[in-house]
């Protein structure tokens, strides 16, 4: 029998029967957990709004045994909401995305203070300033690079050739083949959106970067199908955010 505090941001919430409800959780101490609070459904709550998906919070749980897979919340206090985040479909779309991939790259107990520290300065920084479709690919590249999904990116897979204005993505090798390359790989990729895809992957940051709007959609494209076929789960969100255009200043 243990308690575990920590901070925690919720990815996601399900209900289940009666008036209790399931939240998947990212927490700083402990990696991704599921975790049951009771009566939470009831209007007397007074911890169902600090718990919404996308809160950072403050959290206490309590497993009964040490191979317990649902720990129980005890105690909640907010630690922020980002309030402003939820004002529009868009900013909904993109923490969505975000929160679907922490989910299904990590395992349950696995903590990882990098991943920690990437999902919270995002969310701090999409509070403050618009969120935009690149800072998302950015994001997912670092985090495909934490879990052991990493794209190869630098060359051609088969040839090694390392410039060239268009590229095809390889899902079997996850990686990308030059046009010479290429036989039946249909997913083209621009040049640019490679080689920034290939610095972000490295930890150069966005703002050092000048995409235009096209590198974006290529980006998302490419994450789309890396994640699907290597990670197994294809990010739902992403759907919303493919039918919605990328804002020109495209690198804040």
């Amino acid at each position: 029998m243990s308690y575990h505090a920590t901070e925690a941001v919720t990815l996601r919430r399900w209900r289940t029967q009666e008036a209790d409800a399931l939240y998947l959780l990212f927490t700083e101490s402990l990696g991704k957990v599921t975790a049951k609070a009771r009566g939470v459904a009831k209007s007397t709550s007074r911890i169902a709004g600090m718990l919404q998906p996308h809160s950072r919070i403050h959290v206490i749980l309590y497993q009964k045994q040490e191979d317990q897979d649902v720990l129980s919340v005890t105690q909640v206090s907010l630690v922020r909401r980002y309030s402003r985040l939820q004002g529009n479909l868009k900013s909904l779309s993109l923490v969505a995305c975000a929160a679907e991939l922490i989910d299904f790259c990590t395992g349950e107990g696995e903590p990882n203070p990098v991943i920690w520290s990437l999902l919270t300065k995002l969310l701090d920084f999409w509070e403050e300033n618009e969120a935009t479709e690149a800072q998302l690919a950015a994001f997912a590249l670092r985090i495909l690079k934490e879990t052991g999904f990493e794209p190869h990116l630098a060359a051609c897979a088969k040839c090694g050739v390392q410039e060239r204005s268009e590229w095809y993505y390889s899902p079997e090798r996850g990686a990308v083949l030059c046009p010479g390359c290429r036989r039946t790989e249909r997913l083209a990729l621009s040049g640019t959106a490679v080689v920034a895809m290939a610095r972000l992957t490295a930890g150069e940051r966005l703002s050092a970067l000048h995409l235009k709007e096209q590198d974006v959609k290529d980006m998302l494209l490419f994450l789309d199908e890396h994640i699907g076929y290597h990670v197994g789960q294809r990010l739902r969100a992403l759907r919303v955010l493919q039918q919605i255009s990328v804002p020109p200043d495209v690198t804040k």
